[in-house]
Order: C-alpha cells, then sequence, then structure tokens
C-alpha cells in the first residue's frame, strides 16, 4: 500500500462503483430488452412451454427454459454461470410467468434482473413491436 494511502484507496473504490453498470430494472418494454440486447451482455430467457416456443417462435437469441421445469433455478443458474451480477432479462406470453421467473432469482441473490412487460404476445409484446423472432421446432 506505500504511495497509495488510504484517500487513494477510497477513491478507487468510488471509481470502480461509478463505472460498474446499474443493475436492470424490474420490468422493460419489449424494445427496452432489445436494447439491452445489443448494448449490454445481457442474457434473454423465455420461460414459457416447448409447445408455445413451437406456435409463436422465440425473441431471436432467446434460451429457453420452462418455468415449470423442476430444474428451473438449476438450469437458469447454469447459462448465467452462477454469475449473480449477470444481466438477465424473462420473456413469457403476456409477462405474469416472467414476473415469478423474475422473483425467483432476485430470491435467490441475483442483482440484475427483469421482465418484459407485454411478454411474446400482448398487445405490446415482443411481436407486435415488430422485433425479431426465432422459429422453434417442438
Amino acid at each position: 500500500m506505500r504511495g497509495f494511502g488510504v484517500s487513494g484507496l477510497v477513491a478507487a473504490l468510488a471509481l470502480t462503483d461509478c463505472t460498474s453498470t446499474p443493475p436492470l430494472p424490474p420490468e422493460v418494454t419489449p424494445v427496452e430488452a432489445s436494447a439491452y440486447l445489443d448494448k449490454r451482455d445481457v442474457v434473454l430467457i423465455d420461460v414459457r412451454k416447448p409447445e408455445e416456443w413451437a406456435e409463436s417462435g422465440v425473441a431471436q437469441g432467446a434460451e429457453r427454459v420452462t418455468l415449470q421445469d423442476p430444474d428451473f433455478m438449476t438450469s437458469v443458474e447454469a447459462i448465467l454461470d452462477y454469475d449473480k451480477d449477470a444481466d438477465v432479462v424473462f420473456i413469457c406470453r403476456s409477462g405474469g410467468r416472467s414476473a415469478t421467473a423474475r422473483d425467483q432469482l432476485i430470491g435467490a441473490g441475483y442483482r440484475s434482473v427483469s421482465s418484459v412487460a407485454g411478454g411474446t404476445l400482448g398487445d405490446e409484446g415482443w411481436i407486435a413491436s415488430g422485433l425479431p423472432v426465432e422459429q422453434v421446432n417442438r
């Protein structure tokens, strides 16, 4: 610590805090979610059922883990590489299941978790917003 001093350490810590990315808001619009995907290292996870993915497709680039899967949390944490600071956005059909998934992950200590308002198929959802969708086979 010679030559660095306490004030230098405090300044270094303050600088580190100022340059870190703030956590995602609890809920985002589909357009905001898409913008986060372009600007940040965000993981988008669709929590619907396989038949829903096949019926409407999924948001482009989304991982897929069914919320009702008994191994849901284990699967999501593996996707996030167990990084509690990872940015993750959940999406479902209309916003309910993705909010549940968000709350579960926050309860497990993750800090930057969001849910897409309107989901994939809502009136103001991902598809209605004209955002890209990938077709998925069951």
